[in-house]
Parts: C-alpha cells; structure tokens; sequence
C-alpha cells in the first residue's frame, strides 16, 4: 500500500511555476525545485517523471491560472471596457505580483533549452492568442 500524498499538487505546481518564471526552466535545478516545492526531489520525479514534466504542468498551470485573455477580451458586450480590463489585469499580474514578464514569453527565448513538448503548448497557445 503506498502512502498517502501530503502535499497538495496545486500548491506544488504555483510554487514550481513561480520559481521557473523567475529563473526561467534551464537555470532551475531540481533541488531549487525541491527546496521551493518542500518536496524531496524522488517525490517530484514520483509525481510528475521528470523536470521536464513538471515545467510542462506549470505551463499548463500557468495558462489556466494566469493567462485568461479569452475571458476577458471576449466578454459581452465587446468594446473598450474589455481592452481596459486586459490591461489593468495584465499590469496586476505581470509587474505588482511579479515582475518577471510572462512565463509563455520568457520560455519562447528558451526555445533551444526546453523540450519540443514545452514549445508546442506555448506555441499552441501563441496561435490562439492570434485569433483573438
């Protein structure tokens, strides 16, 4: 019988997120990951296989937790109140909490670093952000 998890693997992928938006995926290590986390680094590799793995979830995390521009630009009625409400929701985000830019963003620089799985959810999410 395995032992229940005591962590909550929300709180694991905001506290990985923040730590890969900040230092981007090739200069955090595992034991950084660890360390923010308060995993062990075999707990990690149970949850989630690999860094690369994990840095994929929090893409995804990151994607639902913090880029909601769909919702907000296309909310009715259409007009100015929306493109108002993405900047304000933009400053609030990117540069009072965080100040690191966007996680899709600095990982598109990372482009060479990070595995093609990585690429194709940002670049998947860059051609939605087009339709819009």
């Amino acid at each position: 019988m395995t032992r229940p998890k005591e962590y909550d693997r929300n709180d694991v992928l905001n506290k990985a997120t923040e730590l890969f938006w900040e230092k981007g995926y090739e200069a955090t290590s595992i034991s950084e990951l660890a360390k923010k986390t308060k995993l062990n680094v075999n707990s990690i590799y149970n949850e989630f296989g690999s860094k690369n793995k994990l840095f994929c979830a929090c893409i995804d995390n990151f994607m639902t937790n913090y880029c909601q521009v769909e919702e907000i630009l296309t909310k009715k009625p259409l007009g100015l109140n929306n493109i108002e409400a993405f900047f304000k929701y933009k400053m609030e985000i990117y540069n009072a909490e965080y100040g690191k830019g966007c996680l899709v963003f600095n990982t598109v620089t990372e482009e060479e670093s990070v595995s093609q799985e990585a690429n194709k959810k940002v670049n998947h999410f860059l051609e939605k952000m087009k339709v819009l």
